[in-house]
């Protein structure tokens, strides 16, 4: 008999975060039409985070964030009045990140608190470079003032793009710690 990478359990696990990651998008659009520019990302960042370490930290082999990543891109673009085709690609790209991050540092999501927040945090600046390319082919400048200042362009991009996201990344990978903890009964 052959032995599979991925087990029905693993697969069941990533399609179930992903699309509750991709479907989690459409909770934050109400939101948007009453809120400030970008303010449901600091609720919709950190959950995807949290839905992409789950998937991986439950998981616990590489491959799991990149096919997690893949299901929520596909969810968040079919679903009706989801964004644009960016997303599939963005969060593919995120869990890729993931993957071979920890791949590089040869840890778990569940090893410790700092690498969970450091992996929360890396996946985000990648997906900064992936939008705004994104907003490049398609043409759409992306002005904004911050402090009374114009900003866009890479400015843009770098303050808020990357050190936003990053931050709130972070925090998404600090909370995926204590979850994981708390579902495999174990706490540090």
């Amino acid at each position: 008999m052959e032995k599979y990478y991925f087990t029905t359990r693993d697969l069941i696990l990533m399609a179930v975060f992903g699309a509750m990651a991709g479907a989690f998008i459409m909770t934050t659009i109400p939101l948007k039409p009453v809120l400030p520019p970008g303010f449901p990302a600091l609720i919709f960042i950190p959950a995807s985070t949290i839905f992409m370490l789950a998937a991986r930290g439950l998981v616990g082999k590489s491959g799991a964030a990149t096919i997690t990543g893949l299901i929520f891109g596909i969810v968040a673009t079919i679903l009706p009045g989801g964004p644009p085709l960016i997303p599939l690609a963005k969060y593919i790209i995120m869990g890729v990140v993931i993957d071979v991050f920890l791949l590089l540092i040869r840890k778990e999501v569940d090893s410790s608190r700092l690498v969970s927040t450091i992996t929360g945090a890396v996946s985000y600046p990648f997906l900064a470079v992936v939008a705004y390319a994104g907003f490049m082919l398609l043409e759409i400048e992306l002005p904004m003032k911050i402090l009374g200042f114009k900003v866009s362009g890479i400015l843009f991009v770098i303050i808020i793009f990357a050190g936003l996201h990053t931050v709130l990344g972070a925090v998404g990978g600090f909370l995926a710690y204590s979850i994981l903890k708390r579902v495999r009964g174990t706490r540090h």
